[in-house]
């Protein structure tokens, strides 16, 4: 059977961080209820579009999925296990914020079959804490660490083995030092790490007080020190922002850089199969009242009502595709079936590729074109010429 990956979102937060650019909000005025009753019926109805796919990663993200009643999670999973093939050895995934998570929490997510869990701790200085929204007053910042710590502890102690931590680099106020002493300090409890890198927004405060030219190099040095730690600590560096101990690779996040098959549920989910790519509304009255009354729908409709947007990728849009998500992961690209889908990709860029194996920002190894840990540090720029001069030579057709 074909595989299927589905991505949960959950848009509800105690609080909005400064930097998140994600759908998602703190406003009491959205209903819980309303919301889930509309997600359930989208995931019965959608289910009958993959009749012949088996499920085998669930994402719930968000947002904040640790701020929502428990009872909607479990709907959640039931429904998808109720109207989808879902293979026995799924990984369900659930992000947390460590203030809404408790050890109540974790013994019921673990109970309806929940067997990874993500947590978005960011940082441990107070300072950055505070300036970007991420707590809300002084007394949080002052026992964020300890609280951090015991509900690591304790997911580990109720037998979740698949744990992982999310931190940002270039936050105001963090310096390198705290970056290799967060790393170190949390590394006893997980066996995952996402490293991001801050966006800078026009507007913001954040915006006021660093410049690009400081910020680059405030942040390369960061994320240079924070690769060297988790290397030495046993972790794979699996992807440019991804680092896991052996056999830890979040599942799901890899069908993704492999442009595998997902369906997105709830509010600004994306979904991509038959190189089809389709995202929900981000308006939340529309998408409740839709999919709240929905008995039957078709893409035409779901069109014309805006509650999603649809495009079928061209043959130049999957072979840039393929490479900027390939080149992001540690595997690289497979030149011979890279060669066979679009192009010669090492003979027809000869003369570019050379150079960047001179440099040493890449290398080819086995078939596979891979950045180099200092082509990581440049991985965009090196993506977005790749990209440039596919897009001079593949019709877009």
């Amino acid at each position: 059977m074909k595989e299927l990956s589905i991505y949960v979102h959950v848009p509800f937060c105690s609080s909005k961080c400064y930097y998140c650019g994600f759908c998602s909000f703190s406003n009491p005025n959205f209903s819980h209820e309303d919301y889930f009753k509309s997600l359930l019926n989208e995931i019965k109805l959608k289910s009958n579009l993959f009749k012949e796919y088996i499920v085998k990663t669930i994402y719930i993200g968000g947002g904040t999925p640790s701020v929502v009643d428990e009872k909607h999670i479990k709907d959640v999973v039931e429904t998808i296990k109720k109207c989808f093939d879902v293979s026995k050895d799924v990984e369900i995934t659930i992000e947390l914020n460590p203030n809404s998570t408790t050890v109540n929490k974790l013994n019921f997510y673990k109970k309806i079959g929940i067997n990874r869990i993500s947590f978005g701790v960011q940082t441990f200085n107070k300072k950055s804490l505070l300036y970007v929204g991420r707590l809300k007053n002084k007394e949080e910042a002052k026992h964020y660490k300890k609280n951090v710590f015991s509900i690591l502890k304790q997911a580990k102690e109720i037998g979740f083995k698949n744990i992982s931590v999310d931190f940002i680099l270039g936050l105001p106020f963090q310096s390198v030092f705290d970056v290799k002493r967060f790393i170190k300090q949390t590394s006893k409890f997980v066996t995952h790490f996402s490293c991001y890198m801050l966006q800078i927004e026009d507007g913001t405060k954040l915006k006021e007080i660093i410049t690009k030219q400081i910020y680059d190099e405030y942040i390369v040095k960061q994320y240079e020190t924070a690769v060297k730690v988790l290397k030495k600590l046993g972790f794979s560096h699996y992807e440019i922002s991804n680092f896991c101990k052996k056999g830890f690779e979040s599942k799901h996040n890899n069908v993704y850089w492999n442009r595998g098959s997902y369906l997105g549920v709830g509010l600004s989910a994306h979904s991509f199969y038959k190189n089809e790519r389709f995202a929900n509304t981000e308006n939340f009255s529309d998408y409740c009242e839709y999919w709240g009354n929905c008995k039957k729908f078709n893409i035409k409709e779901l069109e014309e009502k805006n509650i999603i947007s649809y495009e079928k990728l061209t043959k130049k849009q999957c072979a840039e595709e393929t490479v900027m998500l390939a080149l992001r992961t540690s595997t690289g690209l497979k030149l011979s079936d890279y060669k066979l889908k679009y192009l010669d990709l090492e003979k027809r860029y000869a003369k570019k590729i050379a150079s960047y194996k001179k440099n040493g920002f890449i290398k080819i190894e086995d078939d596979f074109l891979r950045l180099t840990e200092k082509g990581m540090l440049v991985a965009n720029e090196i993506i977005i010429n790749f990209v440039e001069y596919l897009d001079n030579l593949i019709d877009d057709a």
